[in-house]
């Protein structure tokens, strides 16, 4: 039997990349058109999607729903699989893909795209199979939904389960984000995180992106606020796919830590992901801090080690080189 090779590649419609995102069961929203588009207009333009639609030979499809990053206007350019750098991407497809089918998919991003940068997708069974230069980058932590919501519910460690009971019998009120004013009092809540890690933080939002987030009004993004004695203390926001929820971004002011409002919004997650048919929760990164990888794993999240491929041309490999150097010296 032979192997399936590529016979076409154009540019993907956006009628083509909703329904093959839609459709993909390894898709994350970080793959989804309108995640694209929300960061084109958080960067003015820097960042522009450009995904291309590629069929093989066997009548089978994927999408690469790549954008574009151009730097020193527009002389330096690269691809991006997935925003920001630490999500998973690559492509998405809503039909079965084989070995073949991958191997063939990553020589043509090997080949097409002489700035890039893909983080492997653990979702997609086939990628860990493709034979590909990889370097260890950030572990995710992952809830498999594979049973009811009260077997999930006895897997969370007995000190976890207090603390959502702790929290239940405190008032903490757990709700979804309504008005401007919720998200601002979030991002208000994020800023004493940031005070905290500075250049050691994760990831870096800022109130324009979450601004442009919100004004999406998308089913796909939901914003949980936590409010205790009537003021909002803390939230999560929750990025979704068909299948995938991922959690970007949970805070509550250290003053209120003793309600144990991280726990409930766990708590809050797992129950609304049993109740809506999604298989997998990605509780993201933990940037090495022991304690926050303790709390995931109390909550029966996995470990999983995760990879990036990355290739850049000599000119860009001299720029990134350059700058790097430049931060060292003057420690920016």
């Amino acid at each position: 039997m032979k192997h399936p090779i590529i016979q076409e590649v154009r540019p993907a419609t956006n009628n083509e990349w909703d329904d093959i995102w839609l459709k993909c069961p390894y898709a994350i929203y970080h793959q989804s058109r309108e995640w694209a588009e929300i960061w084109e207009e958080y960067s003015g333009g820097t960042i522009r999607p450009e995904p291309m639609i590629l069929y093989f030979s066997d009548g089978k499809r994927a999408v690469l729903p790549f954008s574009r990053q151009q730097y020193l206007g527009g002389i330096i350019k690269r691809y991006i699989s997935s925003l920001p750098d630490v999500k998973w991407g690559g492509w998405i497809s809503s039909d079965a893909l084989g070995l073949s089918h991958g191997t063939a998919l990553s020589e043509y991003i090997k080949n097409k795209y002489a700035n890039i940068k893909w983080n492997l997708n653990y979702f997609d069974s086939i990628v860990d199979k493709i034979i590909i230069p990889r370097t260890r980058t950030h572990d995710h932590y992952i809830i498999s939904i594979d049973k009811p919501f009260d077997e999930i519910y006895k897997r969370i460690h007995k000190n976890q389960r207090k603390a959502i009971n702790k929290s239940m019998r405190e008032g903490v009120i757990i709700r979804e984000a309504g008005s401007i004013g919720d998200w601002k009092k979030y991002y208000n809540v994020y800023k004493e995180y940031l005070t905290k890690w500075g250049e050691n933080a994760v990831e870096v939002k800022t109130w324009k992106l979450l601004e442009t987030i919100y004004h999406r009004r998308s089913p796909y993004i939901k914003l949980w606020i936590v409010e205790y004695n009537h003021e909002v203390i803390g939230g999560r926001l929750c990025l979704l796919s068909p299948n995938v929820a991922s959690g970007w971004g949970i805070y509550v002011l250290k003053k209120y830590s003793y309600v144990r409002g991280p726990s409930y919004l766990n708590y809050i997650l797992i129950k609304y992901c049993c109740e809506n048919g999604y298989r997998w929760i990605d509780l993201g990164t933990s940037g090495n801090e022991r304690g926050l990888i303790e709390f995931k794993e109390r909550f029966s999240a996995r470990r999983i080690k995760s990879y990036k491929y990355e290739k850049y041309s000599p000119c860009v490999t001299y720029a990134r080189n350059a700058v790097n150097r430049v931060r060292k010296i003057f420690h920016i």
